[in-house]
């Protein structure tokens, strides 16, 4: 992530994109915990990991600004969320291999070695 990060900057000099990490250790309570943080203590615009689609309906139930946030999930969890829950949660995969995959081409594509 950092690294693409690094790429997105030295193509655009206009908008400055900062990442912030939170690990919540295979916890469904901290990774909703760590949701609500990032939002409360930061100018988040966007969630990018591997929250599953209980933990994103737990934060929104919480944190309701989350509702129209971007929510980009990395997980394989066969869980569907209805539409009019969090319309703005995109899950990658519901399988991991593609996500792989995924990763692989863009490492090849920028041809990552490190």
């Amino acid at each position: 992530m950092e690294m693409a990060v690094q790429d997105f900057h030295h193509l655009t000099c206009s908008i400055h994109l900062v990442l912030r990490f939170k690990d919540s250790q295979g916890s469904s309570a901290r990774a909703a915990s760590s949701a609500l943080e990032l939002i409360g203590s930061e100018e988040v615009e966007a969630i990018i990991g591997t929250i599953t689609p209980p933990e994103a309906t737990l934060v929104s139930e919480i944190e309701k600004a989350t509702r129209d946030m971007p929510i980009i999930s990395l997980t394989s969890s066969p869980s569907i969320l209805p539409t009019y829950q969090l319309p703005f949660f995109l899950q990658m995969a519901n399988d991991i291999k593609v996500n792989i995959q995924c990763i692989a081409a863009i490492v090849n594509y920028f041809r990552w070695r490190k």
